[in-house]
């Protein structure tokens, strides 16, 4: 799920910074306010910029993608109950007044197989190998799945990944939560598809989609 959000805060709002002396009669009448114009047609990150307490205001509200648990329980039952680029209505929460819209995200459920070598970033402690054995095994884990192998077989065997014996299933990622060349290349794939070798300072790298 990703998100955009307007925050108004009022004196005595947990984090609430001292410069917000307004009582919470007076952020409710402005959150509402700020509703009103959005529902009106307004920009919402013009509004956002305008109104929100939040650090996000600078990125009109923008929290983007995250995972559940992030944030209190009223924010995301709200985001929950919202259609992608529907404002939801103003919530209370111990951080002040929201308004919050639901936004679109391309989400892709990807499967993750990585050979590292020794002395790349975050190599397993067991791993000995050399970059150029790394590039090898990698070539040799791409041609069995090319070859019909069994994805999670082969991540069993070739993978240094952490989540190597459940097949290297990551979940669902949205743009933007994995580190590049991996990133651009997700949302690329068609389901079913894996990439070419990618290659970063933690290892080589192989991605299939799997929804």
């Amino acid at each position: 799920m990703a998100v955009s959000h307007v925050l108004i805060a009022y004196d005595g709002a947990v984090a609430s910074l001292p410069n917000v002396k307004r009582t919470k009669e007076e952020a409710l009448k402005r959150a509402e306010e700020a509703r009103t114009k959005l529902l009106n047609g307004d920009d919402f990150g013009q509004i956002a910029r305008a109104y929100s307490d939040d650090t996000s205001a600078s990125q009109g509200g923008s929290l983007g993608a995250f995972d559940p648990g992030t944030y209190v329980p009223a924010f995301e039952a709200m985001v929950k109950s919202l259609q992608p680029g529907q404002i939801g209505t103003v919530i209370e929460t111990p951080f002040g007044y929201h308004i919050i819209r639901r936004d679109p995200v391309l989400e892709v459920h990807i499967a993750h197989l990585m050979v590292s070598w020794k002395g790349a970033e975050r190599a397993p402690g067991t791993v000995t190998r050399s970059r150029e054995e790394a590039s090898k095994r990698a070539a040799e884990a791409l041609a069995a799945i090319q070859g019909g192998g069994d994805w999670n077989g082969i991540s069993r065997k070739y993978s240094d990944g952490p989540l190597a014996e459940q097949g290297g299933d990551l979940g669902w990622m949205a743009k933007g939560q994995l580190f590049d060349p991996l990133d651009g290349a997700a949302m690329d794939l068609d389901i079913g598809a894996t990439t070419v070798i990618l290659e970063s300072p933690r290892g080589y790298h192989i991605l299939k989609r799997l929804e």
